[in-house]
């Protein structure tokens, strides 16, 4: 099944529309620089273990969206969010609650649907990216930064690290 990851997909799953829109673009932003076509397959890991692949269709980025796309590494920050957002959902069927205000040790709050807001009812979720790794060693440092970053504020009874690589790419997902 082709899935497409659009930006009314990611407002369904709790952002406003400007944001969804802007993770979007860089997300297919990241696609673009990797040489992808659309759709294409995307590898998912979850608990390192192998999930079943997602088809992503994607439009290519505009003229306008290339010349102000910004800094690289921001533009794989975004990008990973809008896959990890995405993924999460389909494989723990969490929505964004709440992203984070400031530094304390993740970047969204994720609930099921229905549930009540609550800071310390949530999931904590961290994401991060990069544009290539061929031999995974850049995607298990980043789970280790972020994990050690969810440990400094406290115990990680229930969070979600998801590391998104553009080239192949893929997506791994781990729940602590």
């Amino acid at each position: 099944m082709v899935r497409t990851i659009t930006a009314r997909a990611l407002v369904e799953l709790g952002l406003s529309t400007g944001h969804a829109a802007f993770l979007v673009e860089n997300f297919e932003m990241c696609l673009f620089r990797s040489r992808h076509a659309s759709p294409c397959s995307a590898e998912v890991r979850l608990d390192q273990a192998a999930d079943s692949p997602i088809q992503i269709h994607w439009t290519e980025p505009t003229e306008r969206a290339l010349r102000n796309s910004g800094l690289a590494t921001e533009t794989i920050k975004n990008g990973a969010e809008a896959l990890g957002l995405y993924t999460v959902w389909r494989t723990h069927g969490l929505y964004v609650s709440s992203s984070s205000r400031g530094d304390n040790g993740f970047d969204y709050i994720l609930n099921r649907p229905g549930t009540e807001f609550s800071w310390f009812e949530g999931t904590r979720l961290e994401l991060s990216g990069v544009l290539r790794d061929q031999t995974g060693r850049e995607v298990r440092k980043r789970h280790a930064q972020k994990l050690s970053r969810l440990q400094k504020y406290g115990p990680v009874d229930d969070a979600i690290v998801a590391v998104s690589e553009f080239s192949t790419p893929k997506i791994d997902i781990r729940t602590y």
